[in-house]
C-alpha cells in the first residue's frame, strides 16, 4: 500500500503524437523490426504513457533513397508541425526516423521549432541540454548514418551481381526492380530454394504485347519511316486516346525517352545499369561516367530487331548526337532563363498563368527565329492538353515592364507609402500597447513578490506555509508573463518604414537592369513589383497583380494576327 505519493499514471495529462514506422530492407523484416513489430511497440508505449496518436504512417523505404522523396514522411512532418495538439513524433528507434545525419538534423530542428519532440519508444532518449546527452545523441546519429551507408553499399553490390546473372531457363538477365521500360512487363520466376528452404524469386522482363506494339509504331513506323516529329507522334497518340505509361496524356519528353532508349539498343535486348546514382550520403541523381555503366547484351526479349536498330542509328543518330547535352530547345532551365515571365513568383507560385484551366501557365517556346510564350499544357500535350491555346510574342515582356513604370507615378507612390506606413504604425502601436500591459503586470508581480518575501520573514510556521503557496503562484505567474513577452517579441512587426525615394530608386533601376542586367536580374526586378500575371484567353487581356496594390492593371497583348502561328479549328497549328 502506498501512502507517500499519488500515482503518476493517474496524474498524467493526455498528450498527442504522430507515429512513424519504416523498414528499408528484407533483412530488417527478419530481425524483429518489421512494420508490425514497430507498430506494436509504439502503441504499447502510447497506451502506457497516456498518449493519443492522431496520425500514423508505416511504409517500406529504401536506405539508398532520400527520405525527402517519400511523400508519406513529408506529409507526417507537415501534420506534426501544423497541428497545435501534437507534442511528440513517435518512432520505435531513432534510426526509424532517418539514418542520414542531414535529414535527421534538418527535420528534427523543424519539429523542435514547432514544439514537437522526436521520441524513440525502444531506446534511450538523451537530454541534449546536457553535455553527456549531446555526446550520446551525436554518437547515435553517426552510428545510424554509417549503418545506412553500409546497407546501401552491400545493396548495390548485390544488385551489380544480380544484373550480370542469367536465368537458366530463358537465358535472359535478372532485373533489380523498378519499373520496366515501356513495352515490357515484369515476370517473377521461382528458381530454387535458399538455405532456409524459402523460394528464390527472381525478376525478368517479357514483352507486353500491347505496349510493345505501340513502341514499334512510335519508333519504327512514325519516327523512322515517316520522319514524324515527337510533337506529331504525341498528337497522334493523344488523338487515338492511347494512355501514356502513367495513364494520362502523352508528352514530348516521354516519346523522346522511348526513342532514345531505342537508339541505345534497350529495345534490342541491351540492359543498362549503374548509369545514374547518388553518392552514399544522398544528393541528387546524376549521370555517371560511361566507363562506370554496366551494359549487358541479350538481357531481355527483342522488340526492335538489330537490323532496324542499325537503320535507326544511321537515320536518326546524327540528329540526336547534335542535341546531346541540351534540353532540345536550347532554352536554359534555371533562374537565368531568357524567358523573363516563365517559372515562379517570389512566393513560389506560378507567375504567368492562363485562366483557361487549372495548372495552366505560360512557358517559353521557339520555332525557327520566332520566340513566343505558349500554354504549358499545349506545349507538353498538344490540343488534348489545351483546346484554346494563345501564342504571345516575347515582346510582351516590354509591355509588362512599361506597365510597372507607368503604374508607379509620383501620386501613386505617395499614396502607397502612406498606406503601408499607416498600417505599420497601427501594428507598431498594437505591439507597444501589448508590451506595456505585460510590463505593467510584471512590475505588479515583482511588487507583490517583494511584499510576500517581507511577510514570510515575520510570519509564524502556519503563516509561512500559506504565504509560500502564494509565492509559488506568483512565480508561476511570472514565468507565464515572461513566456508571453517572448512570444510577443516574435510577433513584432519586422517591416521597416517605407520611403518614396526607395520606390523611385527601384523604378529608375528597372530601365538600367533591362538594358544591361543579367536575365536573373531582369526576372528578379519584375518580381519585386508583380505578384502574378493572369491571361484571359477569351478577351486576350492580361491582368497584372501588383504587390501591396489592390487595383489590378489590365494591358492588351497585341493583335494575335501578328503572331508567328495561326490557330485553326481543332487546335492544329501551321507555321
Amino acid at each position: 500500500m502506498n501512502f507517500r505519493v499519488n500515482s503518476q499514471t493517474n496524474n498524467r495529462q493526455v498528450r498527442y503524437a504522430v507515429a512513424q514506422g519504416r523498414v528499408s530492407s528484407e533483412d530488417q523484416r527478419r530481425k524483429g523490426v518489421s512494420l508490425d513489430a514497430q507498430r506494436h511497440n509504439i502503441e504499447k508505449w502510447s497506451t502506457d504513457n497516456n498518449v493519443v496518436i492522431l496520425k500514423e504512417s508505416y511504409f517500406d523505404h529504401s536506405a539508398y533513397r532520400g527520405l525527402d522523396e517519400e511523400q508519406e514522411f513529408l506529409d507526417l512532418i507537415e501534420f506534426a508541425k501544423n497541428d497545435r495538439r501534437v507534442s511528440l513524433f513517435l518512432v520505435d528507434e531513432k534510426s526509424r526516423f532517418a539514418r542520414s545525419r542531414y535529414t535527421r538534423i534538418v527535420y528534427e530542428e523543424e519539429l523542435r521549432r514547432a514544439g514537437v519532440k522526436i521520441h524513440a519508444v525502444s531506446e534511450p532518449n538523451y537530454d541534449t541540454k546536457t553535455v553527456h546527452g549531446v555526446w550520446m545523441d551525436g554518437i547515435s546519429i553517426t552510428k545510424n548514418e554509417a549503418m545506412s551507408i553500409e546497407i546501401a553499399y552491400h545493396t548495390r553490390k548485390g544488385m551489380k551481381e544480380n544484373v550480370s546473372q542469367r536465368d537458366q531457363e530463358t537465358g535472359y538477365c535478372y532485373k533489380n526492380g523498378g519499373p520496366p521500360a515501356y513495352g515490357y512487363k515484369h515476370v517473377r520466376v521461382t528458381r530454387g530454394k535458399d538455405r532456409r528452404g524459402k523460394d528464390l524469386v527472381k525478376l525478368i522482363w517479357d514483352i507486353d504485347e500491347e505496349r510493345g506494339g505501340i513502341v514499334r509504331q512510335i519508333v519504327i513506323d512514325y519516327w523512322l519511316r515517316k520522319k514524324w516529329s515527337w510533337k506529331m507522334i504525341r498528337d497522334w497518340l493523344n488523338g487515338q486516346s492511347i494512355p501514356s505509361p502513367r495513364g494520362g496524356l502523352w508528352g514530348i519528353s516521354t516519346i523522346r525517352e522511348i526513342c532514345i532508349r531505342a537508339l541505345e539498343g534497350e529495345y534490342t535486348g541491351t540492359a543498362f545499369w549503374n548509369r545514374t546514382g547518388k553518392d552514399m550520403r544522398g544528393g541528387g541523381q546524376k549521370w555517371k561516367d560511361p566507363e562506370e555503366w554496366i551494359v549487358v547484351e541479350d538481357a531481355h526479349p527483342v522488340i526492335i530487331s538489330p537490323e532496324e536498330l542499325q537503320e535507326l542509328k544511321a537515320e536518326r543518330g546524327p540528329e540526336m548526337e547534335k542535341r546531346k547535352g541540351t534540353n532540345g530547345t536550347g532554352v536554359p532551365k534555371n533562374m537565368n532563363s531568357r524567358w523573363l515571365l516563365s517559372g515562379l513568383n517570389a512566393m513560389g507560385e506560378p507567375f504567368f498563368r492562363c485562366l483557361n484551366g487549372d495548372d495552366h501557365s505560360f512557358v517559353g517556346n521557339q520555332v525557327h527565329e520566332y520566340l513566343f510564350y505558349i500554354c504549358n499544357k499545349y506545349k507538353n500535350y498538344g490540343p488534348a492538353g489545351c483546346d484554346k491555346p494563345l501564342w504571345i510574342k516575347k515582346e510582351f515582356e516590354k509591355d509588362v515592364v512599361n506597365a510597372i513604370i507607368e503604374r508607379f507615378t509620383d501620386e501613386r507612390i505617395r499614396e502607397l507609402v502612406e498606406q503601408v506606413n499607416g498600417q505599420l504604425a497601427i501594428d507598431q502601436n498594437d505591439f507597444s500597447e501589448a508590451r506595456k500591459h505585460i510590463e505593467k503586470e510584471m512590475d505588479k508581480n515583482d511588487r507583490e513578490t517583494k511584499t510576500l518575501m517581507e511577510a514570510i520573514k515575520s510570519a509564524g510556521a502556519k503563516g509561512k506555509i500559506i504565504l509560500l503557496g502564494e509565492l509559488e503562484s506568483l512565480a508561476e505567474q511570472k514565468d507565464a508573463l515572461v513566456a508571453q513577452m517572448g512570444e510577443l517579441s516574435k510577433e513584432r512587426p519586422q517591416i521597416k518604414p517605407l520611403f518614396e525615394s526607395d520606390i523611385k530608386n527601384k523604378i529608375k533601376s528597372i530601365e538600367k537592369i533591362m538594358e544591361s542586367g543579367t536575365n536573373k536580374d531582369k526576372r528578379d526586378i519584375i518580381r519585386v513589383f508583380i505578384h502574378s500575371i493572369e491571361m484571359d484567353p477569351g478577351t486576350e487581356t492580361a491582368h497584372i497583380n501588383f504587390f501591396a496594390d489592390p487595383f489590378p492593371t489590365k494591358i492588351k497583348t497585341g493583335n494575335l494576327k501578328d503572331l508567328p502561328v495561326r490557330i485553326f479549328d481543332g487546335g492544329d497549328t501551321q507555321i
